[in-house]
């Protein structure tokens, strides 16, 4: 035959061979002529051996056809095909459908999934087909999980590469910031600089800052401890100072006590004096503490009672002095008026103090908070059975005028107590919290 390409044929039993053969014609060309032909014949039983077989014979069937529509090989080594397709359109609808799949009936009804591939050039396809209800499950249970494997081990591992990578790339470095903040947060200002291990460009931008941020609030820190220990030291400074000249002005006072020509020179004078020496008491507790601007209450009275109580004499009993005293963080207003009640009513209580005959006087002096949360202070003392003239604390005089602007500087009210043997004085005033910025 003078054709100008391979040809595919059938040929059947007893025709060239015995069995059943595909016959291959393939002209030979020398200089544009044909000189002849190449003849091949393969058997039927020795194509056999190359079907498609799936797990468990479960079989795809195929045929070979070409152009002319001859049934070249089928899947089940014979000529005919039984699940040929029964299409109307005939073999050059299945040569225009190479490449594809597609569903169809066979020629004998049946559903079926169909595939087209060339297999020579254009002269020859191969038709793969299986029934469209076969599916997975024919493969068992096992094969089910096996095509679940390959996808979840994929998600497995991509989940693993991506906490990988955010651990190496954030994760890792967040906490080092976050251990870093908590400590400067928590006073650390020896090792503040923060230093992340191989970080990306944005990571090293923001260990750049935060460096730049901890070295100026550590400088800001330490600038303000300085302004801060300046101002304490100037603040004892000037308390110094102010105590000093008060106790001057308080040597003066009693240096012209003594010289005094009248008893009520002196008295007056004594008087004067007492006040000058508790406001210097308030001074010099300032003075005596260390890093603070706040005043306690409890040192502030102790140290009243101790400048404003005579002590015991070789021909006098003396004073018999118990106070009872909380810790109250006063400001510089509340303890100065309160330092000033304080001292007028001591100096009351010790001024009219008595007892029986052998006897010894006594005072008690209460610094407490009450159930409401107000400051409560009160001043006790005996007195004689029989009191001497002028020896009343009387509401005429100086005394009890200057404990009633204490008190009402103070806001408070003020309550007295007087039987045959005991005075009373108490004062109740609100707490104010103490301000370190007021002051």
């Amino acid at each position: 035959r003078a054709r100008g390409g391979p040809v595919f044929e059938v040929s059947p039993a007893g025709a060239t061979l015995d069995d059943a053969s595909v016959v291959i014609n393939a002209p030979v060309f020398v200089a544009g002529e044909i000189r002849g032909y190449v003849w091949i014949s393969i058997v039927y039983e020795l194509a056999r051996q190359s079907r498609i077989l799936i797990e468990d014979d479960i079989r795809v069937d195929y045929l070979l056809l070409n152009r002319d529509g001859t049934t070249l090989r089928t899947g089940n080594g014979q000529p005919t095909a039984p699940f040929f397709i029964d299409d109307n359109g005939g073999i050059s609808r299945l040569f225009a459908r190479s490449g594809t799949t597609f569903l169809a009936d066979s020629n004998s009804g049946e559903r079926r999934l169909y595939a087209v591939s060339p297999f020579i050039s254009d002269t020859t396809i191969v038709v793969g087909s299986m029934p469209f209800d076969r599916d997975l499950s024919s493969l068992g249970v096992g094969s089910h999980l096996l095509t679940l494997v390959f996808p979840v081990l994929m998600w497995v591992a991509g989940i693993a590469v991506a906490l990988f990578g955010l651990h190496r790339l954030v994760t890792r470095h967040v906490f080092d910031l976050r251990r870093a903040m908590r400590s400067f947060a928590g006073g650390e200002r020896r090792d503040v600089i923060l230093t992340f291990d191989d970080p990306p460009e944005e990571f090293l931008e923001l260990q750049d800052s935060y460096n730049d941020l901890v070295q100026r609030l550590a400088s800001a820190e330490e600038k303000a401890d300085e302004d801060l220990q300046e101002k304490t030291m100037l603040l004892r400074e000037v308390h110094h100072r102010v105590k000093n000249n008060l106790q001057l002005i308080a040597s003066i006072m009693n240096m012209h006590g003594r010289i005094a020509q009248t008893p009520e020179a002196r008295r007056l004078l004594g008087q004067l004096q007492r006040r000058v020496r508790g406001l210097a008491t308030v001074h010099r507790t300032l003075d005596s503490t260390t890093r603070r601007v706040a005043i306690d209450s409890r040192t502030l009275i102790e140290q009243l009672l101790r400048d404003l109580v005579p002590p015991a004499s070789a021909d006098d009993m003396g004073i018999a002095l118990s106070a009872d005293a909380i810790e109250v963080a006063l400001g510089h207003d509340q303890a100065i008026a309160l330092s000033m009640l304080v001292a007028e009513a001591i100096s009351n209580a010790v001024t009219y103090a008595g007892a029986p005959e052998g006897e010894q006087p006594a005072i008690h002096v209460v610094f407490a908070e009450t159930a409401t949360g107000d400051l409560m202070f009160s001043v006790e003392n005996t007195v004689a059975p029989d009191p001497a003239p002028g020896s009343d604390f009387s509401s005429t005089g100086i005394g009890y005028r200057l404990i009633q602007a204490f008190v009402a500087q103070l806001e408070g009210t003020q309550t007295t107590e007087h039987t045959d043997t005991m005075y009373r004085f108490e004062v109740r005033f609100p707490s104010v919290a103490f301000d370190p910025d007021a002051t």
